[in-house]
């Protein structure tokens, strides 16, 4: 893994300005490594979101969001380092071919080309329960089964003929994919590798969630796959399969703070940024210390703003709403991980006015720099308009306390994605 932040504080030293190109979860945790281990800041801050320039979001330490054009005129021998592994390549693309701007003066350049291709096979790993490695959550997706050895050059090879068919206009030999709407033209790069690494690791749960989609499952057990996630991660490494910065997922069916193993998970991390979805009712102190020193985003679905509410969604005493702030203060004294929380509306039990109100005061207290807005899965198809409301009315509540908020569009439908992002702010 390239250490990037030795290189932005090098150029900071040498007298550069170096602009941190976009605002999200991982400019945060690049700010607070880069200060917590040189005690620097970067020069700016540009993203070419509208919404986003001009604002002071809490995690940039005093710096102002400046729009791409203003960065660029302001520091014309600026270095630009691209902090989203989401949009890494739209931006490098953006800056060398529409504004000209040398390969030389991107941190984390690689030559990229405009192609039709799939986001989720240019972008995603995921190795399942099972043993099988696949690039979607959709079903049935290409995938290859993996049994005493990783068959990772198989699956090399499958994802270098699926985005060489569709990058040719001819038909993808899977059916899964000839009608896929991730595929699209963008920028992508010239060399395909993942950046993202779902890791299945189910666990026990603790908690009885009304909007859980397996709650038809009785008891969860502990399990994981068939090899470890270090193996997995140093048998892509061997293909060339991941880029030089990429996320580690830990995708339970269940609370991964609560598995045995997890210890395991956090040493195996190598990647860019560790994410962890939890419902922070557990405290761990080999996660609050991995936090002190490694990019971790802790996402925690909170999904209420009063313990009543909190209860009635989650399935536990009223206690618990209490008991994960003070969990969630705790994580949030960490050197360079982030906590960020999640509001998932479910029609008629938290879309009201008391509870949103309670929620934007929940992440005053445990100091909340990212917040994603989300909707019950099953209500996806029907949301009212009081429930745009009250998202409208979150999302912009949040951002005048300059807490970065965002949708979360990950595998919904196009329909509810350009719904909720017109509403989050």
């Amino acid at each position: 893994m390239k250490d990037y932040i030795v290189e932005i504080a090098n150029a900071l030293q040498q007298g550069k300005d170096v602009i941190f190109y976009t605002v999200g979860s991982g400019t945060f945790e690049n700010i607070r490594e880069l200060k917590m281990r040189f005690g620097l800041l970067p020069t700016a801050v540009c993203d070419g979101d509208t919404k986003k320039q001009g604002r002071t979001y809490k995690g940039l330490e005093g710096m102002s969001v400046l729009s791409p054009q203003e960065a660029l005129k302001a520091f014309s021998d600026g270095i630009f380092y691209i902090t989203s592994l989401d949009y890494k390549y739209q931006i490098i693309g953006y800056l060398t071919e529409e504004c000209g701007i040398e390969p030389e003066r991107i941190l984390n350049y690689v030559p990229v080309e405009k192609i039709k291709s799939c986001s989720f096979l240019q972008k995603a790993l995921i190795y399942d329960l099972d043993g099988s490695m696949r690039f979607c959550w959709r079903n049935p997706c290409p995938s290859v089964l993996s049994e005493n050895r990783l068959n990772t050059k198989k699956l090399l090879n499958l994802r270098n003929d699926l985005i060489a068919a569709i990058k040719e206009g001819k038909n993808p030999s899977h059916e899964a994919c000839t009608e896929c709407p991730q595929i699209g033209e963008e920028f992508y790069p010239k060399l395909p590798q993942s950046w993202s690494v779902n890791y299945f690791c189910q666990s026990v749960c603790n908690y009885k969630c009304s909007y859980c989609t397996l709650t038809h499952i009785e008891k969860l057990e502990y399990g994981a796959g068939r090899h470890t996630l270090g193996e997995m991660i140093q048998a892509c490494k061997q293909e060339e399969m991941l880029s030089d910065s990429y996320s580690v997922i830990l995708s339970t069916a269940g609370e991964p703070l609560l598995h045995p193993k997890r210890k395991e998970f956090y040493d195996a991390f190598d990647g860019a940024e560790l994410v962890i979805n939890t419902n922070g009712s557990v405290y761990d102190s080999d996660l609050a210390e991995l936090m002190e020193h490694e990019k971790v985003l802790l996402l925690i679905s909170v999904d209420a703003g009063t313990p009543e509410t909190y209860a009635q969604t989650k399935g536990v005493d009223r206690y618990a709403f209490d008991k994960i702030r003070k969990n969630l203060l705790r994580y949030a004294e960490a050197s360079v991980g982030i906590v960020a929380l999640k509001y998932l509306f479910v029609p008629g039990v938290n879309d009201n006015r008391k509870d949103v109100d309670g929620f934007i005061q929940f992440c005053e207290d445990v100091e909340a720099m990212f917040v994603v807005i989300s909707v019950d899965y099953f209500s996806m198809g029907n949301i009212t308009g009081h429930v745009q409301d009250a998202i409208h009315y979150l999302s912009t509540e949040l951002s005048e306390q300059n807490i970065l908020c965002v949708p979360y569009t990950a595998w919904e439908t196009a329909e509810y994605n350009n719904i909720i992002r017109k509403l989050v702010k």
